[in-house]
């Protein structure tokens, strides 16, 4: 076989081989089959690339066409999804998409759920619905606030421990304080001696919470005083008389009123007493009189002979 036969074979051999790799490529890739367009809209893509796959519950669909920022939205990017025709029923106005990861290097994919069957199936064209991604760039850009909160509060939490070892503050001195230590040795010390009274049934107090004696006389003294007011309020005796009867209040109503009846008079100069407090010249002749009975007193105090006369037979 001649030197030019052998390199024809070899060319054609490797033709062959191209075009049985394209086939395989393309029919794995799904170049081959018939394609629609779906629009899907991001904040972030998170490093997605055209070419990326795009698979529906796991099962590769089709590709990321292009990606550019939003004519009507601004600053949120514009996701151009090739997907197979196959799966057009499947794909409806409920589905979700949303970008994941796949494999150990990190490769972006775009996850698409299926639409329930009562869905409108979507169209060429039409928009899918985006979800939060659930890479880890996305929960890292979600947790950044999260992220920050725990600065915070490792920050406040050194600056309260070294406030501690300084002594400064309450807690502070509660840990650093040996005087504190001694005060609460001394109060254990108390509350076992006070318990151990208590189990022994040493002292008054302990008596009161031991002795049932004492819940006994306590209980006699509440039926006691039950049954004493039960006489007083439903017995024949005088308090109850008072407490049942309305006869002695209105006695009571009406000698008040009496004795206030004798005020206004007196007040107002009626009667003797009440001239004695009104009228001033009946005090002024009272007054008169005792002066005068006062001298005569004691005149004859001085001189009994002039009033007493006495003859001997």
């Amino acid at each position: 076989m001649s030197r030019q036969v052998r390199v024809g074979l070899m060319v054609l051999l490797g033709i062959v081989l191209l075009v049985i790799a394209v086939f395989t490529i393309g029919d794995q890739e799904g170049i081959w089959k018939s394609k629609y367009v779906l629009h899907v809209k991001y904040d972030d893509v998170f490093g997605l690339l055209p070419g990326s796959p795009v698979r529906l519950s796991g099962l590769r669909v089709g590709t990321v066409k292009d990606i550019e920022f939003s004519a009507t939205e601004s600053g949120r990017l514009e996701v151009r999804l090739a997907i197979d025709e196959a799966v057009k029923s499947i794909i409806r106005s409920d589905s979700k998409a949303f970008i994941g990861t796949m494999g150990l290097l990190g490769d972006k994919t775009i996850e698409i759920s299926a639409g329930t069957d009562t869905a409108k199936i979507l169209e060429d064209g039409d928009y899918l619905q985006a979800e939060k991604s659930s890479s880890i760039e996305g929960i890292i850009a979600e947790g950044g606030a999260a992220v920050e909160n725990i600065r915070e509060a490792t920050m406040h939490a050194k600056q309260i421990i070294e406030k501690i070892n300084n002594g400064t503050g309450s807690l502070g001195l509660f840990v650093n304080d040996p005087n504190v230590y001694f005060d609460l040795n001394k109060l254990l010390i108390l509350t076992n001696n006070l318990t151990r009274q208590l189990e022994s049934g040493e002292g008054s107090f302990a008596k009161f919470i031991t002795d049932s004696t004492f819940y006994t006389e306590m209980r006699n003294l509440a039926l006691n005083t039950n049954t004493l007011f039960d006489s007083l309020t439903n017995g024949s005796g005088t308090f109850a008389q008072l407490m049942n009867d309305p006869k002695p209040f209105e006695d009571l109503r009406s000698i008040i009123s009496s004795w206030r009846t004798i005020t206004d008079k007196v007040q107002a100069g009626e009667g003797s007493a009440g001239q004695l407090l009104t009228n001033d010249t009946l005090y002024q002749n009272l007054s008169r009189t005792l002066d005068r009975a006062e001298a005569l007193l004691e005149d004859f105090r001085l001189n009994p002979g002039r009033y007493i006369k006495l003859r001997i037979f």
